[in-house]
């Protein structure tokens, strides 16, 4: 049982943009980011399974990150990590 499990969760068109950067960069698509890409539901519904998986797991810090930087999820996610690990 872990003591929180961080869930990183973003829009749809945010998640999609992100993919195919990744995949421009890498020549890769995997079946998972392939089916994101052509569905919002399925998207949804994925996000979703992940977010109660998470739940029964514990506690959990989500962080939407469709408005932040690379740097701003790192920073945000560490300040939310930190108080519920007491650090």
């Amino acid at each position: 049982m872990p003591d929180v499990t961080r869930l990183l969760t973003a829009e749809h068109t945010v998640a999609s943009a992100r993919i195919k950067n990744r995949s421009l960069t890498s020549g890769k698509l995997t079946p998972m980011a392939r089916r994101v890409l052509e569905s919002e539901e399925f998207f949804q519904q994925r996000q979703d399974v992940s977010r109660r998986i998470a739940m029964s797991l514990g506690p959990v810090v989500e962080l939407d990150t469709t408005n932040l930087s690379l740097e701003e999820m790192r920073n945000s996610a560490w300040s939310l990590l930190a108080p519920k690990l007491d650090w």
